[in-house]
């Protein structure tokens, strides 16, 4: 076992303070359940993959999770998923792509109008812009909902009640425990806010009369779940949380990293501008732009969104020649394996050819490269992953047509490891108009 200071104030240098001590299989010393950092990407894809059948997500940290979610897809154990997949699949199948194309052009484009009535120059923070289009795509795309007036307020509630998820299981562990804590009462306020908007979505698609009909996701929810609100609430607060933060945080991170490495930016601008000229991006643009999909591939290695996965296993087994108790809990980081510097030359650096000139890089990456994990692998893969590369290309060429993105400071913000990884602060950028 080994001592661990210092991994409540700075998790990410703690984490990689340990690989270059232990491993690859290294235990911490928290005796119930006895758990272990998993820092071998075979070993990491047994869990995940091979094994999958034996680790559930019965974790702290899903269980935290579920405060806000409840028993959605995202923090189901694996028995409960089983049946709900089915439901929520055909909300996320190809032959809607071209209705998530349409959607999400009118949000980026929607962004782009609010940045040309800003003074030339201006200074943005690009979270809150990328949580507000992530919002608007989401509503359209999933409930047929318009939440351009209510994006702003529901951005801060998402935050809100994930930032309490994480105080929940931090020491002192007081802040959703009954005590009337400020981040318990911002915890309380942001669901009353997150179930208020769940009531208006069905309230809306019941008043015209579509209740269960279409392929977006309620509609799909209304069907599956006729007598069922509970079910209904629990999925629809997964996907208005989940489906949004996690894209807006890697665009965020993939706008800030452009606009601190200008020669790619350009590189990007010259593609986007080749392949377009005066027109918008559709879904057959998606694989004729390498250069775009290679900076947000890049950008999901350095910063993924889902940083920590976490499994309990079901039964005693031997990974990595370590034997592991039934009930232990296995902790995966993405962020540590994408920053190995035995698997990936100059680990911290942003280099987009690590995926260019390869069609399908992403492809070959989630099946062939057990270091490279932004979206999970295995069973539990996630659902949404398609939606988020298809989103993530056309928000970045509709946005890098009209600005080119320069820094505000010498350097990124540094990280906040919470449900996702977050710019400490904001992510700040000039707009200059193109």
């Amino acid at each position: 076992m080994l001592a661990f200071p210092g991994i409540s104030t700075d998790t990410l240098r703690f984490l990689r303070a340990v690989r270059q001590r232990y491993g690859p299989v290294i235990q911490f010393p928290v005796p119930n359940p006895p758990t272990f950092l998993i820092d071998d990407p075979h070993i990491a894809r047994q869990v995940l993959l091979a094994y999958d059948a034996d680790f559930d997500k019965d974790t702290v940290q899903y269980r935290a999770l579920a405060m806000v979610t409840g028993d959605g897809l995202l923090a189901a154990a694996n028995a409960t998923w089983r049946g709900q997949r089915p439901v929520v699949q055909p909300a996320f199948h190809r032959r809607v792509a071209d209705r998530l194309v349409a959607d999400t052009l009118a949000a980026a484009q929607r962004q782009v109008a609010r940045w040309e009535r800003a003074p030339a120059g201006s200074v943005v923070d690009i979270e809150t812009a990328m949580m507000r289009v992530g919002l608007e795509v989401v509503g359209k795309h999933l409930f047929d909902a318009d939440l351009r007036a209510s994006a702003p307020q529901l951005a801060t509630a998402t935050l809100d009640a994930l930032d309490a998820v994480i105080a929940s299981v931090r020491p002192p562990w007081s802040a959703l425990q009954g005590l009337p804590t400020p981040a318990r009462r911002r915890y309380q306020r942001a669901m009353v806010e997150l179930d208020d908007a769940v009531a208006a979505l069905v309230a809306d698609r019941l008043r015209r009369g579509k209740a269960g009909q279409g392929e977006d996701l309620l509609g799909l929810l209304l069907a599956g779940y006729p007598d069922d609100p509970l079910s209904i609430r629990n999925q629809i607060i997964t996907f208005l949380v989940a489906g949004h933060e996690t894209v807006a945080s890697a665009l965020t991170w993939t706008l800030g990293l452009l606009a601190h490495h200008g020669t790619e930016q350009q590189l990007l601008q010259r593609e986007v501008d080749e392949l377009l000229g005066d027109r918008d991006a559709e879904l057959a643009d998606f694989d004729r732009l390498p250069v775009v999909r290679a900076c947000f591939d890049e950008a999901l290695r350095l910063y993924p969104p889902a940083w920590i996965i976490t499994r309990s296993a079901s039964r005693p087994m031997v990974l990595g020649s370590r034997e592991i108790p039934g009930g232990a809990l296995i902790i995966i980081s993405p962020w540590l394996l994408h920053r190995d510097p035995n698997r990936w030359p100059l680990p911290d650096a942003f280099l987009p050819q690590r995926f260019a000139g390869r069609p399908g890089a992403y492809a070959r990456s989630a099946t062939t490269r057990a270091e490279y994990l932004p979206f999970g692998t295995g069973q539990r893969l996630c659902i949404g992953r398609d939606f988020a590369l298809v989103e993530a290309c056309i928000v970045l060429a509709t946005l890098s047509r009209r600005f080119t993105f320069l820094p505000d400071s010498a350097k990124l913000p540094s990280v906040d490891p919470l449900v996702t990884l977050r710019p400490t602060g904001g992510l700040r950028l000039r707009l200059v108009p193109r």
